[in-house]
């Protein structure tokens, strides 16, 4: 037996949470995402754990426990055409929930805030955020987001593998 026999690698424990709302068209994308990857579960890393976390704030917070990469999936303004795909982490993530979308991005912000004084945040906390069309009641995505899920897909898995 050598040394290498005794070394497991340490695999991160990754979690893709889809947040929003349903009933407001496009801010629902985060669920959307959420929803297809569990059908889909082969296209992340093994061990990734997927959430809808749908509009929930701090009821998510025991969830997040001993998690090392946190990427969030939901619809996000900042000003690019409707389907632009982003990925922010770091500071730009509290800077993105400061001047919410919708009322579940405050229940987010508060959850991000309440994990750090809890010294609970996860180590790497990244946003996949697509640009809405619409956040308007309504079901369903809008044709430029729906477009685009796929490829928004693609970037979580990336993000989650990364």
């Amino acid at each position: 037996m050598t040394t290498d026999d005794l070394e497991d690698p340490i695999v991160p424990r990754v979690m893709v949470l889809g947040v929003g709302n349903l009933l407001l068209t496009d801010d629902g994308v985060g669920v959307s995402v959420a929803q297809t990857l569990a059908e889909t579960p082969d296209k992340l890393p093994g061990g990734t754990t997927i959430m809808d976390g749908g509009t929930f704030g701090l009821d998510l917070a025991p969830r997040l426990r001993d998690i090392d990469r946190l990427v969030i999936v939901d619809a996000v303004a900042h000003g690019s055409p409707p389907g632009h795909i982003g990925v922010w982490h770091g500071e730009e993530v509290a800077r993105l929930f400061g001047n919410p979308l919708s009322v579940h991005q405050v229940g987010v912000d508060a959850l991000l805030g309440a994990l750090t004084l809890l010294g609970a945040v996860p180590p790497e906390v990244l946003v996949v955020g697509i640009e809405p069309f619409s956040v308007e009641p309504g079901v369903g995505l809008s044709e430029p987001v729906a477009e685009a899920l796929p490829r928004l897909i693609d970037e979580v898995a990336k993000v989650a593998s990364s």
